[in-house]
């Protein structure tokens, strides 16, 4: 089992227990904990089932490279976070 699994494990059964859909994360620390990437303007969306990296065009290849494989990494671009999940197939 890789590292990051036993962390995701953990978050989700937080999540289970607190009845949460998905937790948005911001936290510089959280960001790097839950995706192996280092990003100061990067944000997070974790889900039951999957895991969102939103990385801005500066950060974005390096996001894709460097981020761990259980994450999707997105391109933070204007408009909104609910528009933005709703085309990776999240319902907000």
């Amino acid at each position: 089992m890789a590292v990051y699994d036993k962390r995701y494990e953990k978050l989700r059964d937080y999540m289970r227990e607190n009845g949460l859909d998905g937790v948005y994360v911001t936290s510089e620390e959280n960001y790097l904990y839950l995706s192996g990437y280092h990003n100061p303007d990067g944000f997070m969306v974790v889900t039951e089932d999957r895991s969102f990296v939103f990385a801005d065009f500066r950060y974005f290849e390096a996001a894709k490279e460097k981020a761990f494989p259980c994450c999707t990494v997105l391109e933070q671009v204007g408009g909104c976070l609910r528009e933005r999940l709703a085309e990776s197939g999240i319902k907000t």
